[in-house]
């Protein structure tokens, strides 16, 4: 049948083909996927504020709950499943290609004589290999295991720093709650002092400025108790935000399996190392850094890559083919052998490409330097840090006890006229005080030497986990945990003679 032009069918196809394009150009509401994602961010925050533990929960324990519910670490470990998916994938594509196709066309006319049919049946499968595609899947597959020692790095960097914060998070709960029958204490004694001044002020015995000064140091008195309470009650809200748990049921927290005085001797023992000892362990194992250097390899690896795309591309193929268009018996035959191909602008592109990576390659050099340097300078004011905290400790430690001393006597002599009692109170608020501030005094201390450790490249993390799962049971990653904390000793002292 001939072709005929018809200008009203080309206008109409036009029309419907423009009035397609201006309805696609259209967004359409965002209600209904509002209201699908508002629902399933809803269902997901209930099942993640799952309820804690029923049982008290030490420091280990609480630091693994949190990884496990962090949702920081699973898009860690989701990149690494991703890092492993690319390999996966890179490692497919060096096997060689099987393509099978067949198709059916269907013809108005035919040459006269020629005794062609209209309808034609094609079929055909090829089985071909590239020498230059299996070279270059070889190299990504090498590029994309480097890529997830990088994903694998910074899960374990992320895990790092959520068990140094849920870690201190517990410190500041568990001396919250070891005050407790203190602050019962302190309160009972203002207690008695507000109703010994509510008698005098009826009795009118005394003068009244005494009577105002005295009010106002209770009222100062309560107001330092009532501060504490309020830093307790962050402190809980703060270890619930990093459980994902609901801030109005605070966790419970158990003894800590670590002891101070191991805690204490590593501290030591750091302080003890010399400081280009830790400089050079950071240069050596900070994760950072050696994230570049994964870096600086595969941009060696783009190199290669480049340079072997300007190949020329070699192909062997052997096919069959079927197709009822010919006069043969049967209507098929086998094909096979090699094409060369050879793109003459692949070789300036690459040079190019060469170019801009080299210059990457500097770019990242110099990142690495000021990483470094960076590195270093963290290193040594850390120290120099860690050295302060541990004096300011011994310091508020030796206030701690005289307070309590001071406190403990206070409290042995039995009050005779209203200031006693006054001095009761406020000798209990001091030694209460004293109490918060040297336990501040040792959270900054090991806050300063996990923070230290971190700039030194050791690992808060325990090699025993090298990533995350979250089929692990609770108590086997906190028990890791508190064998890698109550080694911290050893491996700090291995630590000079690894550098060396």
């Amino acid at each position: 049948m001939p072709f005929h032009f018809d200008p009203r069918r080309l206008a109409c196809s036009g029309l419907a083909a423009g009035l397609l394009a201006g309805c696609a150009g259209t967004p359409a509401p965002l209600a209904e996927d509002v209201a699908d994602r508002v629902a399933r961010q809803q269902a997901a925050m209930a099942e993640l504020r799952s309820a804690l533990p029923e049982q008290a929960m030490d420091a280990e324990t609480a630091v693994a709950y949190a990884a496990g519910h962090n949702l920081e670490v699973r898009l860690a470990t989701l990149d690494r499943a991703l890092a492993a998916g690319a390999i996966d994938l890179a490692s497919i594509q060096m096997l060689p290609s099987l393509s099978v196709q067949a198709g059916y066309l269907k013809r108005d006319q035919v040459e006269a004589g020629s005794g062609d049919p209209l309808g034609r049946h094609t079929r055909s499968a090829e089985l071909s290999w590239g020498a230059l595609e299996f070279g270059s899947a070889w190299l990504r597959t090498r590029e994309a295991g480097e890529r997830g020692l990088i994903y694998a790095r910074r899960e374990r960097e992320q895990l790092g720093r959520i068990a140094i914060e849920t870690r201190l998070a517990w410190l500041r709960v568990a001396n919250a709650e070891r005050r407790t029958a203190q602050m019962a204490e302190a309160d009972r004694l203002l207690g008695h002092g507000e109703a010994l001044l509510a008698r005098l002020e009826a009795a009118g015995l005394r003068d009244p400025l005494v009577h105002a000064q005295y009010r106002d140091s209770l009222l100062a008195l309560r107001g330092q108790l009532r501060a504490v309470g309020d830093q307790a009650s962050a402190a809980r809200g703060e270890l619930a935000g990093l459980l994902t748990s609901d801030r109005r049921q605070p966790p419970r927290v158990a003894a800590d399996a670590v002891q101070q005085d191991t805690l204490l001797a590593s501290v030591t023992a750091t302080l003890a190392i010399p400081e280009d000892t830790l400089e050079t362990h950071a240069l050596r194992h900070r994760a950072d850094l050696r994230e570049l250097d994964v870096q600086a390899r595969i941009l060696r690896r783009e190199a290669q890559l480049t340079w072997l795309n300007a190949l020329p591309v070699l192909r062997l193929f052997y096919g069959r083919q079927y197709d009822t268009d010919l006069r043969l018996d049967p209507p098929y035959w086998q094909q096979q052998g090699y094409s060369l191909a050879f793109n003459l602008l692949g070789l300036a592109s690459a040079a190019l490409q060469n170019r801009q990576l080299s210059i990457q390659r500097g770019q990242t050099d110099l990142h690495q330097l000021a990483l470094g340097f960076a590195a270093v300078e963290q290193v040594r004011l850390g120290r120099e840090r860690l050295a302060l905290a541990l004096a300011d400790w011994r310091d508020a430690e030796a206030r701690r006890a005289s307070s309590a001393r001071i406190a403990e006597i206070r409290l042995a002599r039995s009050p005779f006229y209203e200031d006693d009692e006054l001095e009761q109170a406020r000798a209990q608020v001091t030694a209460l005080q004293a109490g918060v501030a040297a336990d501040r005094a040792w959270e900054a201390l090991l806050e300063r030497y996990l923070q230290l450790l971190q700039a030194s490249g050791v690992d808060v993390w325990p090699d025993a986990l090298p990533a995350f799962e979250a089929d692990r049971p609770l108590e086997a990653t906190a028990e890791a945990l508190r064998r890698h904390w109550q080694a911290l000793p050893q491996r700090v002292a291995e630590l000079a003679r690894e550098v060396g």
